[in-house]
């Protein structure tokens, strides 16, 4: 297999592992020897995030790419000659709206999604100090977006609230309003955003980080209704 890196790829077992071999015209020289050192390789594949942990500290794995913030505070107290705090990352973690005209939504949710109210105030609703406190025990911090220098003004929740309702029916271009009904438990008719936040399972912190979400957007739903 032709490739650039130091590795090429020599064995692949479906859901096991993927084993990596040295490429012997890799084009960098370090001391007179061209690299890399090694001969090869083994990267298993282990969807369990929990057993992973165990195999790294029983000395089986001699690299984790990611730890839980559990599972650093957990090394920082059993083996703190392991835990090492490097500072801040590139790594980010991104909420995503399925604003594509094709995707198989109702019109109402797609008017939601392509609403610029909607989006800023579910992202104004999202408390990123307590994610950071409660599922990274502070061990990270938090920025808005991703352009640097631009600090967005924070509004309140009445604020949030009203930019919901002003994009729950959003006008389309003949002046029509979109309903989004929605029926409570005694049938009366009401209106409400509803939608589902996907992610992997087995990720501890985004599965925390979902729930603290739900909270945050439920509360608009009191700012409303106040």
């Amino acid at each position: 297999m032709a490739v650039l890196g130091p590795f090429h790829m020599r064995e692949h077992k479906s859901g096991d592992y993927i084993r990596l071999a040295r490429n012997p015209n890799y084009w960098k020289i370090q001391s007179g020897r061209r690299l890399p050192y090694l001969d090869s390789i083994r990267v298993d594949i282990q969807p369990n995030r929990d057993i992973e942990f165990l195999r790294f500290q029983r000395g089986e794995l001699h690299l984790l790419s990611f730890l839980d913030p559990d599972q650093f505070q957990e090394l920082a107290r059993t083996r703190p000659e392991q835990a090492k705090d490097a500072g801040a990352s590139l790594e980010n973690e991104f909420l995503w709206f399925n604003m594509a005209p094709s995707a198989p939504l109702p019109a109402y949710e797609k008017a939601w999604f392509q609403s610029r109210n909607f989006r800023v105030a579910v992202s104004h609703a999202i408390r990123r100090d307590d994610l950071c406190r409660v599922v990274y025990q502070r061990a990270r911090g938090f920025r808005h977006r991703s352009i640097p220098g631009r600090q967005p003004v924070l509004v309140q929740p009445a604020t949030q609230a009203a930019r919901i309702r002003s994009a729950a029916c959003p006008p389309p271009a003949g002046g029509r309003r979109i309903p989004a009904p929605r029926r409570s438990a005694a049938g009366s008719r009401r209106s409400s955003v509803e939608f589902s936040l996907i992610t992997n399972a087995g990720n501890k912190a985004r599965e925390r980080m979902a729930s603290m979400i739900q909270q945050d957007l439920a509360a608009l739903g009191s700012a409303s209704a106040s």
